[in-house]
């Protein structure tokens, strides 16, 4: 089976967040979500979308159909100096990434798209296609290698987890920072390091993945009918 390498970074943190995985080709860009998932521990209960070339792809929901943006905020955008590009992108409708395979957007020269998840906290994920390979079946999709852990759910986007960070490392925080340490104790555990990355704890996630199941209980909760991800 053809397998794309896909390195995959959280923006924009340093020392950077990252994972590369192997991920068959046939996977569909929802597919690639739950990888994406799984590989950085998030629990699938935000909303996401996917931006390629502009375009948006995620899972329609019926009972919140597209609305398009208003002629008259659109003028004013391009009066801002706004890309015209960028104002064209707001107007096209989203597409369903349940229908459209890796392999298509590979396909097509792409070598770099964009994944965001939670649209309250904001994580930004850059995906880039280092290349395509042959691999076995049954080691897909696999992870290859990764650093640091992902951020806990609800932790307040990057602000917050920027406090939790400074707060393990030992460094000065305000009194919103302190909370939010001591929030994430609780929530992830004591034994939880921000700088520790647990690759197999990812693979299995992204084993489970491969079988037809998401990242977690609340995750598949969250998932809507007929998504299946492959």
């Amino acid at each position: 089976m053809e397998a794309v390498r896909l390195l995959m970074t959280l923006e924009p943190f340093e020392p950077r967040i990252w994972r590369r995985v192997l991920v068959p080709d046939s996977f569909t860009l929802n597919g690639v979500h739950r990888v994406v998932q799984a590989a950085f521990g998030w629990e699938d209960c935000h909303l996401h979308r996917f931006e390629i070339d502009r375009v948006r792809y995620e899972v329609p929901d019926p009972e919140w159909p597209w609305d398009p943006p208003a002629p008259a905020w659109c003028e004013e955008l391009l009066g801002r100096g706004v890309d015209p590009a960028e104002v064209e992108a707001l107007r096209t409708p989203p597409r369903d990434e349940r229908k459209v395979r890796l392999r298509d957007v590979v396909g097509r020269g792409v070598r770099r798209f964009e994944y965001l998840y939670d649209f309250g906290d904001g994580w930004d994920h850059t995906i880039e296609v280092e290349g395509v390979q042959q691999v076995d079946v049954g080691r897909l999709p696999a992870l290859l290698e990764g650093e640091r852990s992902g951020p806990p759910e609800d932790c307040g986007g990057i602000p917050g987890y920027e406090q939790i960070l400074a707060a393990y490392a030992g460094e000065r925080v305000d009194e919103w920072g302190r909370e939010r340490a001591e929030w994430a104790r609780a929530v992830m555990g004591w034994r939880w390091n921000p700088e520790h990355f647990d690759p197999e704890l990812a693979q299995d996630r992204l084993s489970r993945t491969w079988r037809g199941r998401g990242p977690s209980e609340r995750g598949r909760r969250a998932r809507r009918p007929g998504d299946s991800g492959t």
